[in-house]
């Protein structure tokens, strides 16, 4: 997006010259239940926002967690990795933490 202070105010903020599209936004159509769109449209009148902006904040928290979930499940699987490790392979392991705590902590024994 680019400023354009040769547009009128209010629609100053532009794409980018040769950019696709005239808008920031892609418009689509959703169909809802019409138990949802009640809720989303009720949802919208009390915050006062449209309802665009209610279903866009609710996909965007839905993605965000979406991607949390894939961080949990790399955690899980790195930590169920370690459990298949050896007794020899988790004792070199905590004996090389164990060294360099106490060189961190300037020869402070763990």
């Amino acid at each position: 997006m680019v400023l354009d202070a040769n547009r009128p105010a209010g629609r100053r903020w532009a794409l980018a010259p040769g950019a696709p599209g005239y808008t920031d936004r892609v418009k689509t159509g959703v169909s809802l239940p019409d138990d949802l769109f009640a809720l989303v449209s009720a949802s919208a009148a009390r915050q006062g926002l449209s309802r665009s902006a209610v279903i866009s904040t609710a996909v965007a928290e839905y993605l965000h967690r979406q991607q949390t979930d894939e961080v949990t499940v790399a955690i899980n699987q790195a930590v169920a990795a370690e459990s298949r490790a050896s007794r020899a392979e988790r004792e070199a392991f905590a004996a090389g933490a164990r060294r360099r705590m106490r060189d961190l902590s300037g020869g402070e024994d763990w």
